[in-house]
């Protein structure tokens, strides 16, 4: 079905659906903001004002949670102090719109920021960005986090219900 003018549906959402048929469980898992808040030409000296990251961060939530269950896993740091002050506040904007919108959110900025080993292997890179060791650290936080699992879980769930109604044990 392309897209038309007035129709609602953009040449990206037509692209997402045809790499995702419905007959898949496909899962929305979104990480972002942490750019958003490195200076830049914006609002308050940052690439994206906080309220504009929000309101994107809105949009971009609800045309996901329309169409598939949909996960949020806050900004991580960068460890430069002052950014770092600003995705902390943005993350915790990030989980109250992640509240209202019922869309589970994974808060990891404090746990990964008094990490050592997130710090210590990205100022070995490029001052942001860990190695292996920074984001084994962060899946296994997502790993444990009872939030995740019962997020996976509700497909497990359906997917049984499903099975029965079909005949399937």
């Amino acid at each position: 079905m392309p897209a038309s003018a007035g129709s609602g549906v953009s040449a990206r959402q037509i692209e997402a659906r045809a790499r995702l048929p419905s007959e898949y469980d496909g899962r929305f898992v979104f990480s972002f903001g942490a750019n958003d808040c490195c200076p830049g030409d914006d609002v308050g000296g940052v690439r994206v004002a906080p309220q504009r990251a929000l309101s994107n961060a809105n949009a971009i939530l609800q045309v996901a949670l329309a169409w598939r269950p949909t996960l949020m896993i806050g900004p991580l740091p960068i460890c430069d102090p002052a950014v770092d002050a600003r995705i902390r506040s943005l993350s915790a904007d990030f989980a109250g719109l992640c509240s209202q919108l019922n869309v589970p959110y994974l808060d990891m900025f404090d746990f990964v920021a008094a990490s050592p080993v997130w710090a210590k292997e990205a100022a070995a890179g490029d001052g942001v960005h860990p190695n292996e060791g920074g984001y084994s650290l962060v899946a296994k936080a997502i790993e444990g986090c009872p939030t995740w699992w019962d997020w996976l879980e509700c497909r497990v769930a359906t997917l049984r219900d499903d099975d029965v109604r079909r005949g399937h044990r």
